[in-house]
């Protein structure tokens, strides 16, 4: 694991130490990589400042400067950007560690990781922020790591494919929580369309900001077991609002890199 690989593992699964995020900006400001450290600061920034506060509409601005002129080799990340392979390895260790977990379960909603509801932060509030939604995955995804560890059943390694499975993305900003979706799917889905959190691996901003639009900017990357591709599909086919939707449909930046990858199924 190199310097850069530590850092980020550290900072992802303590997601609210801002301190290890400054200490990781003055290492890359150290090595030549001035432009991520800038923007961890400037993330930091605006997660500091009131809503009301001028100097927010600056830092929002230098915030999408940055990630429009590195959209080609940055990803974001719990408030990083970064590089396409960290994220890329992210990825595989995560998927390893949902293959592992769920490889066998029926109801993939283990109840000590049940997370907070992503969609709201109140029932009927205002949709979470997409920092919020990071850190609600991201904490997810080291409970179930820990949990496996607990187990003996921590995977060896990355995965080096889907194990027979598939990935499927889920917007919570598009939801009309009618139920179709559940009732097809027999329960992967909830009734809000949300899918059973034992398979979650990333939430995504995946676009350039100017493009980032309201119910279908960002999203929850998930894995779908092999036994349970069936149930999931028919989930898909009947959500009208098409908040549910397989990986390789899709042409987002994240999703294009996977599919060079040979990650797509």
């Amino acid at each position: 694991m190199t310097h850069d690989d530590a850092f980020l593992q550290a900072i992802i699964e303590s997601p609210d130490d801002d301190s290890l995020r400054l200490i990781y900006a003055d290492w890359l400001d150290d090595h030549g990589q001035a432009e991520r450290a800038e923007f961890i600061r400037v993330q930091l920034g605006l997660g500091q400042l009131p809503v009301a506060d001028p100097r927010r509409a600056g830092l929002v601005l230098r915030r999408q400067e940055l990630l429009v002129s590195h959209q080609e080799d940055w990803v974001e990340q719990c408030g990083l950007a970064l590089t396409w392979d960290n994220a890329l390895a992210l990825f595989r260790r995560r998927v390893a560690e949902a293959i592992s977990l769920c490889r066998g379960q029926g109801a993939l909603r283990t109840d000590a990781l049940r997370p907070p509801d992503l969609r709201w932060e109140l029932p009927f509030g205002p949709p979470r922020t997409h920092a919020e939604r990071e850190a609600i995955v991201s904490r997810l995804a080291v409970a179930r790591a820990g949990l496996l560890a607990e187990r003996g059943e921590a995977p060896p390694g990355a995965a080096a494919d889907l194990a027979g499975g598939r990935l499927l993305v889920f917007y919570p900003d598009a939801t009309l929580s009618d139920g179709a979706a559940e009732a097809e799917s027999g329960g992967f889905f909830d009734v809000d369309n949300v899918p059973a959190w034992d398979t979650w691996l990333l939430y995504l901003r995946d676009g350039p900001p100017e493009q980032d639009l309201r119910c279908y900017g960002s999203y929850l990357l998930c894995w779908v077991p092999p036994g349970l591709l069936g149930l999931a599909d028919g989930g898909v086919r009947v959500n009208p609002e098409e908040c549910v939707r397989w990986a390789v449909d899709l042409e987002a930046p994240f999703i294009r890199r996977l599919r060079a990858a040979g990650l797509l199924a």
